[in-house]
């Protein structure tokens, strides 16, 4: 099962967490490719859902959805 990104949700969690590109990169851990496919809403597994979410503070139903 894959998720995709909420990107207005991800943007807004990412403004109150004074975040970017680089810092979602640093606090996950995951590759520069992994966070360019959150970030324009590509289909990403579930581990990767929980790290950006727990890396921000929030719940990963907040920031993903099922990918159809």
């Amino acid at each position: 099962m894959k998720f995709k990104t909420n990107i207005k949700a991800l943007e807004k969690a990412l403004l109150e967490n004074g975040a970017s590109y680089t810092t979602l990169q640093k606090r996950t851990g995951l590759s520069s490719k992994t966070i360019f496919k959150v970030y324009h809403g590509k289909p990403v597994i579930p581990s990767t859902c929980v790290k950006i979410a727990d890396a921000l503070g929030v719940h990963a139903s907040n920031l993903f959805e099922r990918a159809d």
